[in-house]
């Protein structure tokens, strides 16, 4: 048996037709993310929101484009397309990191 190794797409963003390679997280950066993702789950009403992390977010005129953003709010309620965002987000939060 062989393996295949290949590149993960996990955190790669389509922005005008183009990959974007994303930066893994560090530890600073999950701290932050995750007192984020606390907070704004405690903070907002529990029936009309969802906070998710790093959930691809489809848009642009065709919803080609793909972001991902660090932190993202979504309606209960709001549509998917094969478990990606087709909804605009209530909220979208990118932690900029050094690098």
């Amino acid at each position: 048996m062989s393996a295949i190794l290949t590149e993960p797409l996990y955190h790669v963003e389509r922005i005008d037709g183009h990959e974007i390679p994303k930066p893994l997280p560090k530890k600073f950066h999950a701290i932050i993310q995750s007192y984020l993702v606390a907070v704004l789950s405690a903070a907002l009403p529990k029936l009309h929101y969802q906070v998710l992390s790093e959930l691809n977010v489809l848009c642009g005129d065709d919803h080609r484009d793909r972001i991902i953003p660090d932190i993202s709010v979504a309606s209960r309620d709001a549509i998917y397309n094969d478990g990606d965002l087709l909804d605009p987000a209530a909220l979208c939060i990118e932690i900029l990191s050094p690098g």
